[in-house]
């Protein structure tokens, strides 16, 4: 920071080491869950501090809303996340409130690994009308392998 007029950080972790560690100059994220969540500021919609930045968060909330219009009869869903990646914590909670609130069972499987993957998709597969993988890239370098797995149940990524 004595060095350069601004930095850049990518991912979540980004976003948690810059809320752990205040920036002095103008910093900006890329590629993160919600800041929010992450510590990073207080509203999106006005970034506090000298940060500001780019997400890839949609609140689960508006991706519900679009899952009920292509499964209107949408009774469970299977949440794959990555164990340990912070932004896992953040997409279950979110996805756990709108279950309750709608209804709608679910369950969740952390994955560690791509082998981990695939056994939560071949248990839940037949269990869930829906399967949802997370934003993380374990999840998104295997969501062909998770849809491949899933069969006839449909897979979100």
């Amino acid at each position: 920071q004595k060095e350069k007029d601004a930095l850049i950080f990518l991912r979540s972790h980004g976003a948690e080491w810059l809320a752990a560690n205040p920036p002095r100059i103008p910093s900006f994220i890329g590629a993160a869950s919600n800041p929010e969540h992450l510590g990073l500021m207080t509203d999106m919609t006005r970034p506090d501090g000298l940060a500001t930045g780019v997400t890839y968060h949609l609140p689960a909330a508006r991706q519900f809303e679009l899952y009920s219009l292509l499964f209107p009869e949408l009774k469970s869903v299977g949440l794959l996340t990555m164990a340990g990646h912070p932004s896992s914590a953040i997409e279950e909670e979110e996805t756990r409130a709108v279950c309750q609130q709608t209804g709608i069972e679910l369950q969740v499987a952390r994955c560690g690994s791509k082998s981990d993957l695939v056994m939560a998709v071949k248990r839940m597969r037949d269990r869930v009308d829906l399967l949802i993988l997370g934003n993380q890239n374990l999840l998104i370098d295997n969501s062909a392998v998770g849809a491949t797995l899933a069969s006839k149940t449909p897979v979100m990524s």
